[in-house]
């Protein structure tokens, strides 16, 4: 059974957040990540929940993750284990099905992206609540090699799928707890396309898709190798086409009645996040 998270001020009216932090083989990094969030969540005065949903990990992912739950003592932690590696999208997806929070969001475990823009994100979801809020990233602090396979791969989804952002695939979005819970957590992309059809299903009900700049730090190197995003090419190509018949359809179908608006993308140049990712932090079991 679900319990809704509650503000423990019974006049607050902020929405609550539950993020989701998909992850596999994380144990250096995974309970300083929690504590991260927890701590900026905590000053933004927000009610919240952190889920962890472990891919299949092969080290102390999930013992590590189950530690800093005790050391949270005021915050509802879950840890949640496949017992399957689908990828990161199955997990967020999970994660995104147990959630409980007004708002959702999701973020990768390294802290690549600065969780200082969760607070962002959720006030301006408050601001306008038909909406969801991706990040984008204005600079990118990876290697060279990184750096160029990511703008092909965008700029490849673009092409294919028309999608009014400009990053697809940064690790760090927000949406509507109800959409997340009702259109997200049943995806049939579970790798790394899984942000992509997020954001055209965001797209087809017409949410409105708020970016953030953002910076990305370089804390490892990628993990996904050049054979793994040519794997994506296949998927890709169905969910172009899938795409352009739902587009097809809208339009004969739009000449007698009436649609939503489509979905609006909206760069707020005002809210980048200058304050760089905190360097990650390590816990271990035995530490205070």
């Amino acid at each position: 059974m679900r319990h809704a998270l509650r503000s423990t001020h019974s006049t607050s009216l902020r929405p609550t957040i539950s993020v989701v932090i998909p992850a596999k083989n994380e144990a250096l990094l995974i309970a300083g990540t929690m504590m991260t969030v927890a701590e900026i969540l905590e000053a933004a005065g927000y009610v919240f929940e952190i889920i962890v949903v472990d891919d299949m990990s092969c080290d102390d992912t999930v013992s590590q993750a189950k530690w800093a739950c005790r050391q949270l003592l005021s915050v509802p932690c879950r840890i949640i284990a496949t017992t399957q590696s689908l990828g990161k999208g199955y997990a967020i997806a999970k994660g995104f099905a147990v959630s409980t929070g007004d708002l959702v969001a999701f973020m990768d475990a390294d802290l690549e992206y600065p969780p200082q823009s969760l607070p962002i994100m959720a006030s301006l979801l408050e601001t306008y609540p038909h909406s969801c809020a991706v990040a984008y990233r204005t600079e990118d602090k990876r290697p060279w090699f990184e750096r160029v396979t990511s703008k092909v791969a965008h700029q490849l989804a673009t092409l294919a799928l028309h999608l009014p952002v400009s990053d697809t695939q940064a690790g760090l979005k927000m949406f509507p707890g109800w959409f997340a819970r009702q259109h997200l957590s049943c995806p049939r992309q579970t790798g790394w396309l899984y942000d992509i059809e997020a954001l055209l299903t965001a797209q087809n009900n017409g949410l409105r898709i708020i970016q953030i700049p953002v910076t990305q730090q370089s804390i490892r190197p990628r993990r996904a190798g050049m054979w793994q995003m040519l794997a994506c090419a296949v998927p890709l190509t169905q969910l172009a086409w899938t795409q352009w018949r739902q587009s097809w359809s809208s339009k004969l179908t739009s000449r007698t009645s009436q649609n939503p608006a489509p979905a609006l993308s909206t760069v707020l140049t005002s809210h980048k996040v200058t304050e760089p990712s905190r360097p990650p932090r390590y816990w271990s079991p035995g530490s205070s």
